[in-house]
């Protein structure tokens, strides 16, 4: 299953989400220490949301003109560069300004904006099609446990060791995934060079009209979301994400923390364990996922719609619950779910879309979901403030049964088994 192509693949990107989280730690501590000021600090994931926004809005540009590998490796030699310059400043100086931390975190946000994409599409040209719910559980798995241990671990070292060493280590993290991303090679790209058939099993028309004449920045921009809204599959998938998405920020530290000391009238150390908890139930789902891929692969739309109602109680029932137990073990329930139904929607879209589309579709993807989070993150935020925690909780809930509806209601537009479908973008059929 892990063939080298893909292990490369895997292992760079561990180490890059390690450098990724060191840093991270590294420049909130900085910030928050110089300016001592939590809004300023606040900021810093806003301007990565943002930043991430506009680049995966731009990014099918890039993918249009540029193989996925080489966007890869220069998307991680850039960030390189960048954490390299900032090192070096913060090495020159003892009160280096916040400013150009803001700018480098801008920048290194705006690279993985069109890197993210990217790397999912990609993964399914290194692979068997039958492995990549199980590839992509692997995938999420490790992500979430250097999520889990990285920031402990980050802070730790940060408070003993403060963040010039810190960072010099994620420098080296990031030059080391660099030279790994340098080595990956797409078969894909490979067959088109040499004049082969790209598909050897499909039928690739999705840009049959457009790959016919020199198509503008506007048609590549678009074709991604003409492609989304061609497929009542793709449609219907969509709208439960921006929903999901919507009801997303229940996890974000200020809610949570809210909730915590409101609902369930306990200390912030409280916030750490249910956080803790529900990253270790996500690594457990991708773990289940992993072990179960060949049966649950072929369960979509069951599995789908009985683990979204599960999704839509438990978020309810743990916006009513004032007893810290229950919400601890909620957290972990909900994190295992919530692992799966993300494993199995990213499972649909790479193995029911075309090579050739899937960078534009997942980078159309990737920019509704950084605005439902952003919007998320706002309206419960003054959901919080207005109505108290609980009833974040509470809307939440009824946003992600409101996807469960849209999942039945149009339950006819899933197959029951993930396959790979082919559409015309001009009449939007199926062929």
């Amino acid at each position: 299953m892990l063939t080298k192509q893909v292990r490369i693949l895997w292992l760079g990107q561990l180490l890059a989400n390690i450098g990724d989280v060191f840093y991270l730690v590294c420049i909130l501590t900085y910030i928050f220490t110089t300016t001592q000021s939590p809004i300023i600090t606040g900021i810093v994931p806003i301007l990565f949301v943002i930043a991430q926004t506009v680049s995966s809005t731009l990014a099918p540009l890039l993918y249009k003109r540029f193989p996925l590998q080489r966007l890869l490796f220069v998307s991680q030699l850039s960030k390189s560069c960048l954490l390299l310059l900032l090192v070096l400043l913060l090495a020159s100086t003892t009160s280096l300004s916040i400013y150009p931390i803001m700018f480098t975190h801008l920048a290194i946000a705006f690279l993985d904006g069109w890197a993210n994409p990217a790397s999912n599409a990609l993964l399914p040209r290194l692979s068997e099609k039958q492995q990549l719910m199980r590839l992509n559980s692997l995938f999420a798995t490790t992500d979430q446990t250097v999520q889990l241990s990285g920031w402990a671990l980050g802070g730790l070292l940060v408070s003993l060791l403060g963040p010039a060493p810190i960072l010099w280590g994620s420098l080296i993290l990031f030059l080391l995934a660099s030279l790994l991303m340098g080595l990956l090679r797409d078969p894909y790209d490979d067959k088109k060079r040499k004049g082969m058939p790209a598909e050897s099993n499909q039928i690739s028309i999705e840009m049959n009209k457009q790959q016919t004449k020199q198509a503008g920045k506007k048609e590549i921009l678009l074709h991604g979301w003409r492609l989304i809204l061609s497929r009542s599959d793709l449609r219907t998938l969509t709208l439960m994400e921006l929903l999901e998405g919507l009801a997303g920020a229940i996890w974000a530290a200020a809610i949570m923390l809210f909730y915590v000391s409101e609902v369930l009238m306990k200390g912030e150390e409280w916030w750490g364990y249910i956080n803790a908890v529900f990253f270790l139930g996500m690594i457990t789902g991708g773990m289940i996922t992993y072990k179960l891929s060949s049966w649950l692969d072929k369960r979509f739309r069951l599995t789908l719609i009985i683990i979204g109602i599960a999704n839509a109680l438990l978020t309810l029932y743990f916006g009513l619950t004032t007893e810290a137990w229950v919400a601890l073990a909620l957290s972990f329930v909900l994190g295992v779910f919530i692992q799966y139904q993300d494993v199995n929607k990213q499972t649909f879209f790479q193995q029911s879309i075309a090579h050739e589309s899937l960078p534009a579709v997942l980078s159309a993807k990737s920019t509704l979901n950084y605005l439902s989070f952003g919007l998320s993150v706002f309206g419960m935020s003054i959901i919080v403030e207005v109505a108290g925690a609980s009833t974040a909780y509470l809307v939440a809930g009824g946003l992600l049964s409101a996807s469960v509806l849209v999942a039945i209601w149009k339950r006819a537009s899933f197959p029951s088994q993930v396959e790979t479908v082919e559409v015309d973008l001009e009449s939007g059929n199926s062929i």
